[in-house]
């Protein structure tokens, strides 16, 4: 029984998958933050023309198609950059006093193949598509709605979804940065017995699809009211919506970091606690223990991981989109 109710994430991660699929080879879905014929953005990057035999094939896919590849390369880009600070803020939150040795020691890109390849490139499709459906739909319900609250809503059913997908391979991800496991199989067969392989999920949501949610809201709200060239300039606009959203969600961040990497006390990783029961225990914890200064331990190394890989990750999102014609 328990096996079977383990197994309804993983059957209904792979539903959507076929649905997201399906909207990125037929759907005509547009972003709802900003026009089709948009200008072209500002940046260093150069015009694509090098890629132009491996981008011509893509260049018939349909819009929903064009951003979901974009998001793809963007997401896989900025992480194989950025993937060290993460690592280190990953071994600052997950304990109180600061790491030992042991946690200190390895390397900064530990387990990132497997994690990309694996987790995060499949995880931003899914968020992708599904975020520009639901963009179109909710603003076709709601008209009054407005654009950064269609694209805050989106966000967060996008990346609820793509999160079933993700979590099991970010336990494993963490327990490998934090040091805690030394190799995937180890950490795999560790949590296997330890709580299972979606341990944390609720802290999870909360923590990324509210950050989605204001990433991508506050980018296209940003775009918006912005002036002049600071208007089509990615690399501006994704790293202040980035460093903002990054910074906001830090206790959230510090609470996911925690239990899933099974650092908080046995007495607040009970089964008989819901997730949210849990999240709220650990802020409350963490707070009457180390203040605010444990709700926002690690806020430097995440800004400074999610802030510029934001704007890379924007930066290659809209040049990919560019040289697909989009």
């Amino acid at each position: 029984m328990n096996r079977t109710r383990s197994l309804l994430p993983v059957l209904l991660c792979a539903t959507v998958l076929g649905k997201s699929v399906a909207a990125i080879s037929g759907s005509p879905h547009a972003f709802p933050t900003r026009p089709h014929n948009r200008e072209r953005p500002t940046f260093i990057l150069s015009n694509g023309a090098g890629l132009a035999p491996f981008l011509s094939g893509l260049s018939a896919l349909p819009p929903t198609g064009k951003h979901v590849i974009a998001a793809a390369v963007a997401r896989c880009s900025s992480l194989l950059l950025f993937y060290p600070i993460d690592t280190i803020k990953c071994r600052t939150q997950a304990i109180k006093v600061g790491p030992t040795p042991s946690q200190r020691a390895g390397s900064l890109y530990r387990g990132a193949v497997t994690n990309i390849i694996v987790g995060e490139v499949p995880y931003i499709m899914i968020t992708f598509a599904l975020f520009r459906i639901f963009s179109t739909t909710l603003a076709g319900w709601l008209p009054c709605l407005p654009p950064a609250l269609v694209s805050f809503f989106a966000a967060l059913i996008g990346e609820t979804f793509g999160c079933l997908w993700l979590v099991p391979n970010e336990i494993v991800k963490q327990r490998i940065q934090s040091g805690r496991q030394p190799s995937i199989f180890d950490a795999v067969r560790s949590i296997s017995t330890q709580g299972g392989f979606y341990r944390g999920f609720i802290s999870h949501i909360a923590r990324d699809s509210t950050f989605r949610g204001l990433q991508l809201s506050s980018y296209g709200a940003i775009r918006r009211i912005a002036a002049g060239n600071l208007a089509k300039n990615p690399l501006f606009l994704g790293m202040l919506a980035g460093s903002l959203a990054g910074a906001a969600t830090n206790p959230l961040d510090v609470a996911k970091t925690r239990i899933m990497t099974g650092t908080v006390e046995a007495s607040f990783d009970t089964e008989s606690q819901s997730g949210p029961s849990r999240i709220f225990r650990v802020l409350k914890t963490t707070y009457d223990e180390e203040g605010w200064t444990g709700l926002f331990r690690g806020v430097m190394p995440r800004v400074l991981y999610i802030g510029p890989a934001s704007a890379f990750f924007f930066l290659v999102y809209e040049w990919i989109l560019h040289a697909l014609g989009s």
